[in-house]
């Protein structure tokens, strides 16, 4: 929230320059029903926010960020069971989250938090983009949080109950704290930048990648961990139970796990230099990098000291598809490694939009074959929308407003799969 002196002064600097005022004057918009950020009726009498306001939500309601909105605003506070969306390709900056009970958060675009986020009982979090909190974060109890993309936070602070899988990366400039029964997984890369402090009955895994805490990690009575990453440190102490933050002997040595990308489809590889009651290897396989389907599996060698290649073909790749290994002993425990992601390029892959001046109001927008159902979306330069629509893989005509002026315009076409955006411009000129 800014300060009266400091909107005084930004008065007296308009004034001088002689600017419209009206902007400057901060007041609170409410969200009254669940939908866009941008629709009038998702805003009590209407009135959309400016950079200048706070927002409120009534319960119940969630709020969406679509793709290529770009909003700033100042503070934000909920109710119970309220929801925040931003969509990939949106971007949401704020000065401060205050949520209450059952509050859900999902950032697939970018969401900034400048000043500080705190939210009540079971918080849910999934953060598929990029979501930062310069200033300190604090949940209460049983919340939710899985990074698949990246989070940033100034430092943690949460109650009991509060478990965190990290497949993304994950970092805290400051001290990091959770209560009793709380959890923290990370198969990719958790940075920390002060200490790390649990509870009684904390359970931390490390599966892959890397961890780095440059303070102490403690942990309370009845606490475990299962490290299995060569490229765990911590510069502090460690302090908890005993074999607690200690490297866990591995079934496997895996050297690598990678893909890529041929004309039978997607291969996967990977090899082992060592093997201990290894039954089998499940190859997962997904269109989003969050939801895993089996694929195949593939037996192990059980024990082996020498190094040991496997390899797999995936005939019906996605478009983008994401591939998890995991590998399974014979007494049934398992363990995850890293994701490889492969892109497989369709024949007829660019888009065409023609005519690009355009003279009878009819735009033709050509998809190659198997696109699946896009987003179509015409902006003036502005960033107002003039005509939202679907489209299938073939020709598509647009028929633009009748009232459309002159001038330049942007087509934009968002691929929800593969969640990448292509930008056309186009001149009318009637």
């Amino acid at each position: 929230m800014k300060t009266h002196a400091t909107k005084l002064k930004l008065v007296f600097l308009c004034a001088f320059l002689g600017l419209s005022l009206s902007p400057l004057y901060s007041v609170t918009r409410t969200v009254i029903a669940t939908g866009n950020w941008t629709d009038a009726s998702s805003w009590q009498g209407g009135l959309i926010p400016t950079n200048a306001d706070d927002v409120d939500m009534n319960g119940s309601t969630t709020i969406t960020v679509r793709t290529f909105e770009f909003i700033e605003i100042d503070d934000i506070s909920t109710g119970n069971n309220n929801g925040i969306t931003v969509n990939a390709f949106g971007s949401l900056e704020t000065t401060e989250i205050s949520g209450g009970t059952d509050m859900t958060i999902i950032v697939n675009g970018n969401l900034l938090i400048t000043g500080d986020l705190v939210v009540g009982d079971r918080f849910n979090l999934t953060v598929n983009g990029i979501f930062t909190v310069l200033g300190n974060m604090t949940v209460m109890n049983d919340a939710n949080i899985t990074v698949n993309g990246g989070m940033g936070v100034g430092s943690f602070n949460g109650l009991d109950r509060v478990n965190f899988d990290v497949n993304g990366a994950f970092a805290s400039a400051g001290d990091f704290f959770v209560g009793n029964d709380s959890s923290f997984e990370s198969s990719f890369l958790s940075l920390f930048g002060g200490d790390v402090t649990a509870k009684d009955r904390f359970n931390l895994v490390v599966d892959g990648g890397a961890m780095g805490i440059d303070g102490d990690l403690t942990a309370g009575a009845g606490s475990t961990s299962m490290i299995t990453t060569n490229f765990f440190n911590v510069n502090g102490m460690i302090n908890g139970p005993a074999g607690f933050g200690a490297l866990t002997p591995l079934p496997i040595s895996l050297s690598y796990f990678k893909g890529q990308a041929t004309e039978e489809g997607a291969l996967l590889s990977w090899e082992t230099l060592a093997e201990e009651s290894n039954a089998y290897f499940t190859i997962e396989k997904s269109r989003d990098g969050v939801h895993f389907e089996e694929l195949t599996r593939v037996k192990g060698a059980g024990d082996s000291d020498v190094p040991l290649q496997y390899k797999h073909l995936d005939k019906n790749p996605y478009k983008l598809t994401y591939y998890r290994l995991r590998q399974t002993d014979y007494d049934g425990t398992t363990e995850v490694f890293n994701i490889v992601t492969i892109s497989v390029r369709d024949k007829a892959e660019d888009i065409k939009v023609f005519p690009t001046i355009v003279r009878d109001r009819l735009v033709n927008v050509e998809l190659p074959s198997e696109t699946p159902t896009v987003e179509g979306t015409i902006v003036d330069l502005s960033g107002r929308v003039i005509l939202r629509t679907t489209l299938q893989e073939g020709r598509n005509s647009l028929e633009l407003p009748g009232a459309l002026q002159n001038g330049m315009y942007i087509l934009r076409i968002y691929d929800p799969v593969l969640r990448t955006a292509t930008a056309h411009q186009i001149m009318v000129q009637e």
